[in-house]
């Protein structure tokens, strides 16, 4: 029901849907990841206000772009929407060399990342 809704507001609106913005998705996906990382990974921790911020200028660029707060939260709480995340988080950490059955190398990419100062290591901090 959720994404009919979804289609039917953004094919009414002429929009496309927020699933297809390459660059709200991929901003989504590093907030992702980096939770994943927190939670995998007991000596690093989220920087939760920095995710916060994260997470507020995503969801200001949506509205910039032309989407209501109605289309925002149905994109947000679809769960075909959340489930693609997870799927697509998973991805990128199989990708950048991390065994999802193994915690420590959840914590070895995570510091790389803190390291390199990159966005997915600005939401994390070393405990």
């Amino acid at each position: 029901m959720a994404v009919t809704c979804s289609v039917s507001i953004s094919c009414a609106s002429g929009k496309p849907l927020l699933i297809e913005n390459d660059k709200i998705w991929s901003e989504l996906l590093e907030i992702s990841v980096a939770n994943k990382i927190t939670e995998e990974c007991e000596s690093i921790d989220a920087r939760k206000i920095k995710g916060l911020f994260a997470l507020l200028a995503i969801k200001n660029e949506a509205a910039q772009l032309g989407y209501t707060e109605v289309e925002i939260k149905e994109f947000i709480g679809n769960k075909e929407n959340q489930e693609k995340l997870e799927n697509d988080t998973d991805i990128y950490l199989t990708d950048n060399g991390v065994d999802l059955n193994k915690g420590a190398t959840f914590c070895k990419f995570g510091r790389l990342e803190i390291n390199k100062e990159s966005i997915i290591g600005s939401l994390l901090r070393t405990k």
